[in-house]
């Protein structure tokens, strides 16, 4: 500010003296741990549920693309100006909702109280929403779904009369899930179902909310991009089914002449700004959490163009599953007239179709009307169908869940859309926890005996309590309640005043210079137009209008009513006058306490001021003048510096109005050394994202997974490549998996020592190189097979083929030795070495590249498998192969830069005396074999024998290195044994010897229970979710216990769950039968009893006997879901309770064995020296494939069903000796440590 500001030196002083402690509170305020953080949090709060149910919806009603027009126009003039102002006033003030516009002025203080009174009871209903959607995520599951069809009446003589004269879609959600009254003046009991539904939301936000933005910014990362990955994924299924283009046609064909209509623009004016989630305090609280050096004009523009670009992008495909879903309708009801017209006019098959059918009803009703017209035919109208349009809840669980329904595989679809609303909804939960709980916590109305996670749960619990007026019968007419009325009105009359605060009061200058020096760059003539006119005006006229409209209508509601006339349509009803009045309770208390704020404060200063105006009126008002946040020049006894405003030389005040009642003024002095201090923190901020994406970590992280991708796609396509090539028979899948285990259990030793020996760009470059050539390779001989597999079979009479098996199976191997040697080199060694030997870092980046591993374990095989499925295996086997070219070029640039960037890489210590064990080893033994020839060699001499000298010589070198090998390979093991941590590793094996894990044992096991293969992959996603969580776990309890405890009450925890499992043994539904034993024999195995004429046995009632492994060509592979065609229809077991905690207790074990395995793998990363790292990690893994071919083993000798139990139990013994094993360990370490302490 070039102007100068006149402070007296008594309140100078005391100003000043202050000054530290606010800038201590600055530093004390928590920050985001980077910039992405911060943006996924604000996207995530933008982009909600409004995004996917609500804009859809308005450019269907208001002329499609034409609707974009007063959208965009929406957009630029109200959307961004306002989003501008409140990032760039929290990151200034950095404090909540309340603590700016107090700053502001302390007349405004009302503003923030209506802003945090707004969040909390949005919150509410709100999180009542992602209630529902837990509630129809649960049922998901279910096969067939149970929105599918009407349930049968009590009588057993036809379904629900209330269902057939609806649907079934429409029962489920009126009366299984809201189980609604007739109106809203019925209330109705609590549905228990609900409030445990709202119970577990409410948990869910509290444990993401638990430690504020430490917690939310972890969330974010999967809560504010997930839905964008299902978004993907249902956008590429959407367009493949038929009726796509007809939905997106109609969505986005322009109707000029609805912009004639003044409710269009009103309705784009109030979309994008609720869009944005403005006036909610969310984004002032969110943003505060910045350094105030922080370019938040560019947050600004990439949250309102993301948000906005995230709703065209989410119209697509709902609206393409929409039109998917009118056309299965419109075909539907044609084929059930023309079925009626045959039937009724003795018309042959065939003749009436589709194309002709309008010709034929014409030539019947011109030949017979009176018959045609008695049929009473359906209206068949396409557009009609598409005109059915719907928003919010409606469109969600009415809609959606119809179109889901005629979609192959709709249980996976139905959870993806559910996993997707969950996501949008938790992240914009964030932003209205946030603006309840910053401004609470800013102002310390909270006591300090309080910790601050005691206070987020006393919230949550109140807003749960409150929010169960929303499980009641009636629920669901208070929720349409609150959110017309608290999230309309309100929202546009805090905004209207945070803008004319800001422009008029504060002044739009004064705010141009505070965002120049947060940015480094004046506000340009567009921003300070709209702050000063045009949003402003906009807002004022948006207020009016929408006043206008509300007044105009009257207050109706949409009821469900069974005993309604017109049922199934809704009764439309007026809302009782004491609904009235609570509706303009709601409306109007949030604006009132603006006013009511003002008062307070104007009678507060008066009780206080006003006996003492006349002797301090000089010195009042000059403080009562600074009632603004501003930064102006220096005092008047610095103020004749005659350098430029702009030198760095000069030292530069801010003036700041401080929130106490006194409306003080808190000025704080840069010199030099701060400003250059914050100009270099602004830097390293705001480049900070920039150095972790050149980052070592992160070039690791994306080069792991983009080797985990190619992995995880090739071992699922080649075990389906396989069994296509050997007419879907389980042989060459069974040789192949004998091969990998049998290669990796020989060769592990020496594929360690070669890591070893080796470079470690070397290394990295010649696995990397040999895993991805041989994979490809390997794709263009199975597309040759593929292609020509019956010219082939012609050659050499079927010989040829047999050695293209092999060759495929020769390669598939070497790829995944390869692999298995960059694994140990990357995930063993290379992460040590970048991490500093730093355990917090490791730890971190262990759990990372797990998570990875996990997430492409997911989504891999879905990606490849749509391919395969879509297309054909040919180019499931091309896609494969350009992936991994791709990845080879992409990971070799990435792994030469790691190298380059980390110069520790490219030194390997010289061994020590106690490293160089094996070196020692060999020239010992070379020594003893040299001086064990020379006797030889004189007792042959003098006795005439053999020459055994001789014969050594003369072995062939092949044989003698062989010999070199072998020896390798038994001193190797000799070095995992004697290594400290070698009954962890081994405890870790053991754990590898199960069936308690979703491999083809127990989802065979499962699916001779009655599980169908569509909840078998849904539940192991879960799974996966759950070792997800144990990789956040293990971090977690390292952080606060030490690794060695922390693979304790891992082993605890694993163990534990793993109790569910003995327990489903001995549970209802268990087929468990140790009479079995002794009635198998040899010609029983797999099943095959009595000569093995039985293939299937589907149900286990009458003595049949079902393998844990059906024959595989009764096996369809669609969607990476496995379909069983054989199995009859009624075959479930007595109880489901057996099966139930048997995963139960498979996927809550996921936790612990996670974190016990991240334990492990630190240990001996910790522990083993440098050079003797990667033979021990080789033996290792060899160790684990064992066990893992024993677990195998213990199958074979008990196939059945029956006998699964038996498995069980023996699982979970090797269980407990593995982790006993570790607990002898952590005995060993903690009293070694405590001799050495």
């Amino acid at each position: 500010m070039s102007e100068k500001t006149d402070v007296p030196e008594s309140v100078k002083g005391a100003e000043l003296n202050r000054a530290p402690d606010e800038a201590a509170k600055a530093e004390e305020r928590p920050k985001w741990d980077n910039k992405v953080q911060y943006l996924l949090t604000c996207i995530g709060f933008a982009v909600g549920l409004g995004n996917v149910w609500r804009f859809p919806y308005l450019c269907q009603v208001y002329g499609g693309g034409a609707f974009l027009i007063p959208y965009l126009i929406a957009l630029v003039f109200e959307g961004l100006p306002l989003l501008h102002m409140e990032l760039a006033i929290g990151q200034r003030l950095r404090t909540g909702s309340i603590g700016v516009w107090t700053s502001i002025s302390p007349y405004l203080s009302g503003v923030g109280v209506a802003s945090m009174t707004v969040s909390f009871l949005v919150g509410l209903f709100y999180n009542t929403i992602l209630a529902w959607v837990l509630w129809y995520f649960f049922h998901s599951f279910q096969n067939p779904l149970p929105w599918q069809s009407c349930p049968v009446n009590a009588n057993r003589t036809g379904h629900v009369e209330e269902c057939q004269k609806s649907t079934a879609v429409n029962y489920f959600w009126y009366r299984d899930t809201l189980n609604i009254t007739p109106n809203i003046e019925v209330s109705g009991d609590l549905q228990w179902w609900l409030v445990v539904c709202l119970a577990s939301a409410w948990c869910i936000v509290y444990i993401c909310f638990i430690r504020g933005i430490e917690t939310i910014g972890k969330a974010v990362y999967v809560t504010a991009t997930f839905p964008y990955l299902v978004l993907t994924i249902f956008l590429i299924r959407a367009l493949t089914l038929p009726g796509a283009t007809i939905g997106l046609r109609h969505l986005f064909t322009p109707n000029w002449e609805t912009l004639k209509n003044p409710t269009v623009w009103l309705d784009a004016a109030t979309q994008i700004f609720f869009s944005l989630s403005l006036a909610f305090g969310g984004l002032i609280a969110f943003s505060s959490y910045n350094p105030q050096k922080n370019n938040c004009e560019r947050d600004a523009l990439i949250v309102g163009c993301i948000n906005s670009a995230t709703s065209i992008y989410a119209s697509i495909p709902i609206f393409s599953i929409l039109g998917f879903k009118a056309l299965s309708n419109y075909n539907d009801c044609l084929n059930g007239n023309i079925q009626l017209l045959m039937n009724t006019f003795n018309i042959a098959d065939g003749n009436i179709t589709e194309e002709n059918y309008e010709k034929w009803l014409r030539h019947l009703n011109s030949t017979d009307p009176n018959q045609v017209a008695e049929l009473d035919l359906k209206t068949c109208d396409l557009q009609a169908l598409l005109d059915q349009s719907a928003s919010g809840t409606g469109l969600a669980f009415i809609v959606f869940t119809e179109a889901v329904i005629k979609m192959p595989g709709s249980q996976v679809w139905a959870v993806l859309f559910f996993i997707m609303l969950f996501s949008l909804g938790l992240s914009s939960m964030f932003g209205n926890m946030e603006g309840v709980l910053t401004p609470l916590l800013d102002l310390h109305l909270v006591p300090k005996c309080i910790p601050k996670e005691i206070f987020t749960g006393l919230i949550c619990m109140v807003s749960f309590i409150v929010a169960l007026i929303f499980t009641l019968g009636s629920g669901n007419y208070w929720l349409e309640i609150f959110n017309n009325y608290v999230g309309s009105l309100p929202l546009l009359v805090i905004a209207f005043f945070e803008i004319t605060a800001v422009s008029y009061i504060y002044g739009a200058t004064r705010f141009s210079d505070d965002v120049e020096w947060m940015t480094g760059r004046r506000p340009n003539l567009y921003w300070q137009v709209t702050w000063r006119v045009i949003s402003p005006l906009m807002l004022l006229v948006v207020f009016l209008a929408y006043v206008v409209v509300q007044a105009q209508e009257k207050p109706t509601y949409e009821a469900w009513n069974p005993d309604y006339v017109g049922f199934p349509a809704p009764e439309v009803l007026m809302y009782p006058g004491w609904v009235y009045a609570i509706c303009i309770l709601l409306a109007a208390v949030p604006c009132l306490l603006i006013p009511l704020g003002a008062l307070y404060r104007l009678i507060g200063f008066l009780r206080k001021y006003a006996p003492d105006r006349r002797a301090n009126s000089g010195l009042q008002s000059s403080i009562l003048t600074q009632n603004t946040w501003h930064r102006t020049s220096r005092p008047r006894d610095v103020a004749e510096d005659p350098t430029p405003r702009r030198s760095s030389s000069k030292r530069r005040m801010s003036l700041r109005a401080d929130a106490a009642p006194s409306g003080g003024v808190v000025v704080e002095y840069e010199d030099d050394d701060i400003r250059e201090a914050r100009e270099r923190k602004k830097r390293s901020l705001s480049g900070s994202a920039l150095l972790h994406l050149k980052g070592p970590k992160f070039l690791i992280y994306v080069s792991g997974a983009l080797s985990m991708w190619g992995d995880r796609m090739w071992h699922f396509a080649i075990s389906v490549f396989l069994i296509e090539l050997y007419g879907r028979n389980l042989l060459l899948t069974a040789i192949f998996g004998l091969v990998v285990a049998g290669s990796v259990l020989l060769l592990g030793a020496l594929i360690g020592d070669w890591v070893d020996r080796n470079p470690r760009n070397k290394v990295a470059h010649a696995s990397l190189f040999i895993q991805n050539i041989s994979v490809t390779v390997c794709s263009i001989v199975l597309m040759l097979v593929f292609s020509y597999k019956k010219w082939i079979e012609q050659i050499w009479d079927g010989w040829l083929t047999v050695v293209c098996y092999t060759v495929v199976i020769i390669l598939a191997d070497v790829a995944n030795l390869a692999s298995t040697a960059l694994t140990i080199a990357i995930q063993r060694d290379w992460i040590v070495v970048i991490t500093g030997y730093n355990r917090g870092h490791l730890a971190g980046m262990n759990a990372t590249m797990r998570r990875i591993d996990q997430v492409t374990n997911i989504l891999a095989p879905l990606a490849v498998g749509q391919v395969m499925t879509l297309a054909s295996n040919v180019v499931g086997c091309g896609f494969i192969l350009g992936w991994n070219l791709v990845s080879l070029i992409v990971e070799f640039i990435f792994l030469s830069r790691v190298y380059r960037i980390v110069p520790a890489l490219s030194v390997k210590p010289p061994a020590t005396e106690e490293q160089n064990y094996l070196e020692k080893k060999r020239e010992r033994k070379s020594s003893q074999d040299e001086s064990s020839l020379r006797p030889a060699v004189f007792l042959t001499e003098d006795t005439g024998g053999a020459c055994l000298r001789e014969r050594t010589s003369m072995l062939p070198p092949c044989l003698r290195r062989l010999r070199g090998l072998l020896s390798t390979c038994r001193e190797g093991w000799r070095a995992y044994y004697r290594q400290p941590v070698f009954l962890a590793g081994l405890g870790l094996a053991f754990l590898y010897t199960t069936v308690l894990g979703f491999d083809c044992i127990t989802t065979g096991y499962a699916y001779t229970q009655g599980i169908s293969g569509s909840l078998l992959s849904l539940l192991m996603g879960v799974s996966a979710v759950a070792g997800l969580l144990g990789t956040v776990l293990f971090t977690k309890l390292r952080k606060a216990y030490g690794l060695v405890n922390t693979g304790m009450i891992s082993s605890c925890l694993h163990l534990a769950c793993l109790l569910l499992c003995v327990c489903s043994v001995f549970a209802p539904g268990s087929p468990m039968d140790l009479s079995m034993l002794t009635q198998g024999n040899g010609s029983d195995v797999g099943g095959m009893a009595g000569g093995g004429h039985q293939r299937h046995g589907y149900t286990l009632q009458g003595g049949n006997n079902q393998p844990l492994l059906p024959d595989r060509s009764s096996i369809h592979w669609t969607n990476n879901t496995v379909l069983f065609e054989n199995a009859p229809a009624g075959s479930v077991p007595e109880s489901y309770m057996s099966i139930t905690l048997l995963f139960l207790g498979v996927i809550t074990a996921r936790i612990g064995l996670w974190s016990f395995d991240l334990t492990v793998t630190q240990l001996l990363q910790e522990t083993i020296c440098e050079s003797e790292r990667g033979v021990v990690n080789g033996v290792q893994s060899s160790m684990n494939y064992l066990m893992d071919l024993l677990h195998f083993l213990m199958v074979i000798s008990a196939p059945q069903p029956q006998h699964f139990g038996i498995l069980v139990i023996v699982s979970v013994l090797f269980i407990t000796a593995g982790h006993t094993m570790y607990f002898l360990y952590a005995r060993k370490a903690k009293r070694k440590q405590r001799l050495n302490t």
